[in-house]
């Protein structure tokens, strides 16, 4: 599995004049969601978290606070991103869904944890938040072990 392939699938979604961009993004979604079924859960997570953390680097979801404010466009509307919201919370469902699996192996299973907890953490964080720690939490809460729930109680008390 190798994410380049669907990075720039994302990426090249995003630099084409498109009316949604979201549309553009449904076959990489689709490629994860058919790995799934076929149980390659860690495949199937991988092309999720590429899929996602472009959405976040690509889009206007989040606001770098890097960026010179002159180059900030005070609540700009971008209607070709519209979609990607939703995008990104099927996304974690459906590695909820990974996770709620029997037959998800303990590597998946990690990966998917590690997924999950990077997004709670990155909306979490942000000055924008869209919500996703909650949806992302909910996952971890409701599908996690009792040692992986204990391993992330450690992560979340180091930082």
């Amino acid at each position: 599995m190798n994410p380049d392939t669907y990075r720039r699938q994302v990426a090249d979604a995003f630099q084409h004049d498109t009316a949604r961009i979201s549309q553009q993004l449904l076959p990489v979604k689709d490629t994860a969601d058919q790995l799934v079924r076929q149980q390659d859960f860690l495949g199937a997570a991988t092309i999720y978290e590429t899929l996602v953390n472009e959405i976040f680097e690509e889009s206007h979801l989040y606001i770098d606070e890097e960026d010179d404010y002159d180059n900030y466009e005070e609540e700009g509307y971008y209607p070709e991103e519209e979609g990607l919201e939703e995008l990104v919370e099927v996304c974690i469902e459906a590695l909820g869904s990974c996770l709620a699996d029997p037959h998800t192996d303990r590597v998946a299973r990690a990966k998917i944890i590690e997924v999950l907890f990077s997004i709670y953490q990155r909306d979490l964080h942000a000055d924008e938040s869209h919500s996703f720690y909650g949806s992302a939490s909910d996952q971890l809460v409701r599908y996690t072990q009792p040692l992986e729930r204990q391993m992330l109680a450690t992560r979340i008390h180091d930082v």
